[in-house]
């Protein structure tokens, strides 16, 4: 069995992309994908093969790239935009209760954040940072959103899948990536994402919070977006988020 590991920084949209995959193969996303950091050493027994064109393949997730102990044959890293992932990050700590991640451990909604002018605390930290501090007990220096990026993008066997274009493009960019990794076609059911959006954005749970691309525009000012694409620009433009 070819074994495909689905890698992402927390909050870059690995939950929504297993979600697509337990759809289309029928598996159950908490069994049959499981989760590296919550079965350890028994995640290849989780493990559910799926067959396609005759070939056998299993996925599991982790947000610890390229886990040695399983040495995946495949590796998809889905990541999204740093602004989009401060955000949900924020929205993560709320929900979750992080109370070390705030100032004065005073817990707030992101909405909460903008309205009482603080999320411009958060902002300049992220500005300056871009995560580190963020999930250092899980990702150590990769915790730094582009020394993420910059270490997964050169392992070996590794497809890079931007989330804004699997939102804009949805089934053609689903088949397309998963065609190559798998090497073998796949057709994805129009009705797809829509079923998905179903369980995940009418189950109530903040977890999926906006779900959505370029959700900064309606949270930071234009001169905040500006300062940011400013001192990150060749990382931006390395992985396709140049302004224009």
């Amino acid at each position: 069995m070819k074994i495909i590991e689905l890698a992402s920084y927390p909050k870059c949209g690995n939950t929504w992309l297993r979600h697509l995959l337990s759809k289309h193969f029928e598996l159950n996303i908490h069994n049959d994908i499981p989760d590296f950091h919550q079965r350890h050493g028994e995640t290849k027994d989780y493990i559910k093969e799926v067959i396609v064109e005759g070939e056998k393949f299993g996925f599991y997730k982790s947000h610890i790239p390229n886990i040695r102990s399983i040495n995946p044959d495949e590796i998809v890293v889905i990541y999204r935009h740093p602004l989009d992932v401060f955000l949900s990050s924020l929205n993560y700590f709320y929900i979750n209760g992080w109370k070390e991640k705030y100032l004065n451990e005073n817990i707030q909604t992101v909405e909460s954040l903008k309205e009482s002018g603080e999320l411009d605390y958060y902002f300049e930290q992220f500005l300056n940072e871009v995560g580190q501090g963020y999930f250092d007990g899980l990702l150590g220096d990769m915790s730094n959103y582009f020394h993420y990026l910059d270490s997964v993008s050169t392992l070996e066997n590794v497809t890079m899948l931007m989330y804004e274009k699997l939102y804009d493009d949805k089934n053609s960019t689903f088949d397309s990536t998963f065609s190559k990794v798998l090497g073998a076609p796949l057709k994805s059911s129009e009705n797809l994402f829509g079923d998905v959006d179903n369980r995940t954005k009418n189950s109530g749970n903040n977890f999926y919070w906006k779900s959505t691309k370029k959700n900064y525009e309606s949270f930071l000012s234009g001169e905040q977006i500006e300062r940011f694409y400013a001192k990150h620009s060749e990382h931006l433009n390395r992985y396709g988020f140049s302004k224009n």
